[in-house]
Order: structure tokens, then sequence, then C-alpha cells
């Protein structure tokens, strides 16, 4: 890809969609008084709303990557492209994802809740939508002032409900 424009930028999240101000708020229930909520915490069915566009990336340092270790079924349909187990510097077209590395180092190294507003053009579509990056402890051993995972979700501001467009079909359950 030999140009492109892409623009992030941190948000308030007072400005953000219900759906992600839900979001935040059952993050913050589950965080309680740690640095950050438990992963073991997390229940699909509180998060079932949510699941198509939900990511879960473990944090490596020592070098700094981010893992996909789920990557949301919309997530994967959108971009075409299903990393779960990769790095995200898989990702492509690449330019794209070494920003999205720098807005998940920017994150980590905030160490909270952020939302970014995301807006790029790649041949096949534009994308302009919020990703919610929620840091999580694997578990109440964890004792670092970092998290150990990332929870993200995305939301399309294109869409009236936040989902994006496909370029491969979702199986459905009837």
């Amino acid at each position: 890809m030999s140009s492109f424009e892409y623009i992030s930028a941190v948000k308030d999240f007072d400005d953000a969609p219900e759906a992600i101000r839900s979001l935040l708020s059952i993050w913050h229930r589950l965080k309680a008084d740690h640095n950050y909520p438990f992963k073991s915490e997390l229940d699909p069915i509180e998060f079932k709303g949510f699941l198509g566009r939900l990511c879960v990336i473990d944090i490596t340092q020592d070098p700094l990557d981010f893992i996909y270790r789920l990557d949301g079924t919309e997530i994967s349909a959108a971009s075409n492209e299903d990393l779960a187990g990769q790095s995200i510097l898989k990702g492509t077209p690449s330019e794209i994802y070494q920003s999205h590395f720098e807005e998940f180092k920017v994150t980590f190294e905030a160490a909270k809740p952020m939302l970014w507003q995301i807006s790029y053009v790649v041949p096949e579509c534009e994308f302009d939508y919020y990703r919610v990056m929620l840091p999580f402890s694997r578990d109440i051993q964890s004792t670092s002032s970092k998290p150990d995972l990332f929870i993200t979700y995305c939301h399309s501001r294109t869409s009236d409900t936040g989902s994006f467009k496909s370029f491969r079909q979702l199986s459905t359950v009837q």
C-alpha cells in the first residue's frame, strides 16, 4: 500500500455512543478496588450484545506486542482476516496495523481505558469507527501496574447499530 490517509484521535467517553458507555460501566463495576478487572470475571452472558465486535488481546512485554486471542466475528469479517493467535503486526495492510499498534502502545502506557476514533480508506472500503480499549489483569496474582490484556470493542460510526460492512458471509444460527 503506497499511500493512505489514516486518522486516529483519543476521544472523551462522554461523547461515545450508549453501547460504549455501557461497556465502560461494566468495566468499572468489574474493576471494583483493583487496578484492573480480572479476566476470570468476564461473563460472556453479560457481554452478549457486544460479542461480534469484541476482541481479546494478550499483551507481551520485552518486546512489547499485542496478540489476538479472540478476533470478534464481525471484526474479522469486516477486515476479511482473522488474526486469532497472531500479533497485531501481522494484519494487512501493514501500514494500517502499525498505526493500530501505536494506539495499543499508547493505551498500554496510559494503563487506563481509552476511546479512539479511527478513520481510514483502503481500496475495498472506508472505515470510520470508535475503538474502546479496556485493560484487564489475568488474575488476582498479577502484580503489574500495567495490564496483561485488553478487551476491545469497535463501533462503526457509519451505521445506526454500530455494525460493520462485511467482506465475507457470516454464518447464522437458526
